[in-house]
């Protein structure tokens, strides 16, 4: 939906600078200047709908589509070319636990977009001082973690097992932060981010992100390719006799098994 409306922006700017100078010469000039302006309009009108977004419900399917098509026109812009794999994975039901590598900012837009359905996050709570992100963030019940605080970590998972019982699932990087970013390979983990899923006997499902440590490295407009796969889920069942350690192991073994 965004990239439509990006589109109709530039088109329409186009248009006003042929009919004010009649000129294909001083159109084409424009055209630069119609994507920068285009890209400040998407974003006044998020701003301006961001107040009627506070009053809807943290899983309304719109409100996610919406913030999801902006996700999609930001990757799109930045000549993101993502193929997905075993999307079939992903459970029916809304209690599940995402937990990829992390290498690149871009990766929650990267899992985000190809998702379809609601989701939130846990999050540094650095993030949340960015305007725009901050407003987006508090609708979604995105939940802020204090890496430095193991009594906040505590509360940050409780807070993202309300999200599960509410029907929202949840995507956390379970290495704590973007750990050897010239590989893809999830290389650390923190076993108590597994509680996320273990405590509301959520299925637990392995994402690799493919391709993430070369965006840095990569022209920023350069084309980017990105495998994105969803892994069979680890349910319930499967886990209940085996530590958090245990279960790390395991999700550290199936995310690079690809990678």
């Amino acid at each position: 939906m965004a990239t439509i409306v990006f589109l109709l922006f530039v088109l329409g700017y186009n248009l006003l600078a042929w009919f004010w100078r009649e000129s294909v010469f001083f159109s084409v000039v424009f055209f630069p200047l119609s994507i920068i302006l285009s890209v400040l309009s998407i974003v006044l009108l998020i701003i301006i709908l961001m107040p009627i977004f506070k009053f809807m419900k943290p899983n309304n399917r719109f409100f996610h589509y919406y913030v999801r098509s902006i996700f999609f026109l930001v990757l799109w812009l930045l000549n993101f070319r993502i193929k997905v794999h075993g999307k079939e994975n992903l459970p029916e039901h809304q209690k599940f636990v995402l937990f990829p590598n992390h290498k690149s900012y871009c990766d929650i837009l990267i899992v985000m977009t190809r998702l379809g359905r609601p989701i939130s996050i846990i999050a540094k709570r650095e993030v949340f001082k960015i305007p725009i992100m901050s407003s987006y963030m508090k609708t979604a019940k995105v939940v802020p973690l204090n890496r430095g605080s193991d009594r906040e970590a505590l509360l940050t998972i409780k807070k993202g097992i309300e999200n599960l019982e509410n029907n929202i699932p949840m995507i956390i990087f379970p290495e704590g932060g973007r750990k050897n970013r010239e590989d893809d390979k999830m290389v650390e983990m923190r076993a108590g981010a597994y509680k996320l899923a273990t405590k509301p006997k959520a299925d637990i499902i392995p994402v690799s992100i493919k391709g993430s440590a070369k965006i840095s490295k990569t022209w920023i407009f350069g084309r980017k390719r990105i495998d994105l796969y969803f892994h069979k889920p680890l349910t319930a069942a499967e886990y209940a006799e085996i530590s958090t350690n245990e279960i790390g192991e395991i999700i550290t073994t199936t995310v690079n098994s690809v990678l």
